[in-house]
């Protein structure tokens, strides 16, 4: 199998204390980590403000993702400007109405701000008739639950998505763009993720309530599975 890469979300770390979860996740053997913006006028709940992501980066030495769930990302984007994006994803389905025409001027105005930008889709939203937007993506995060809810089951028809996305990914011959998953994984369900075609997993309450993260971190990457590239 693939080598895949773990990004432990912040959003469920305990924000009290985050200089002493930021150093916690980086001794997991975690491959970065992953920030998420939200805003209740976009999802139903809160996430990280430009204070707590510089706190993050501060003390961090893995890169930092920036996953943003807003209504207007133009202003999201020039309130987080004075931080390092290591990534910028924007969720698709967030945006005042949501069209391709859109998210293209979006992604060509987020690599003014973060060196690799892309979009996150919602489970019941289609990959069909997105095909344009992929060329200006470096990854693509299929939600396995619906965004902005954090610890929710996760959605078993993400696992279709993504082999569907591998297959497009090689019709469009774009070997380079990373298929992200994030929501409602855990041990289980991680292993199907990789072996539907998956390059990076995100995940959150499963690997901060886990009695031993790095030990479910290093079961994930090093399972030898086959995956499912060719497809």
């Amino acid at each position: 199998m693939k080598k895949v890469k773990i990004t432990p979300s912040m959003l469920a770390s305990d924000h009290g204390n985050l200089r002493q979860e930021v150093q916690r996740v980086q001794g997991w053997g975690s491959d970065g980590l992953h920030i998420d913006v939200m805003e209740p006028e976009a999802v139903e709940d809160l996430g990280f403000t430009p204070r707590m992501a510089k706190a993050v980066q501060e003390c961090c030495r893995l890169p930092v993702e920036y996953h943003m769930m807003l209504k207007d990302y133009r202003k999201g984007m020039l309130l987080f400007k004075g931080l390092y994006m290591e990534e910028l994803v924007m969720q698709y389905e967030t945006a005042r109405e949501p069209s391709v025409l859109l998210c293209e001027a979006l992604l060509r105005e987020a690599g003014n701000y973060a060196a690799r930008v892309g979009l996150s889709f919602a489970p019941d939203t289609q990959l069909k008739g997105k095909e344009a937007l992929l060329p200006l993506c470096s990854t693509v995060i299929l939600m396995g639950v619906e965004p902005g809810r954090g610890g929710s089951r996760f959605q078993e028809k993400t696992i279709e998505k993504i082999k569907e996305l591998v297959r497009i990914r090689k019709q469009m011959n774009m070997p380079q763009l990373v298929i992200a998953v994030d929501g409602g994984l855990n041990l289980e369900n991680a292993r199907r993720c990789i072996m539907a075609g998956a390059d990076k997993l995100i995940i959150g309450t499963a690997l901060f309530n886990h009695s031993n993260p790095a030990e479910m971190l290093h079961k994930i990457k090093e399972d030898k599975g086959e995956s499912n590239d060719l497809l």
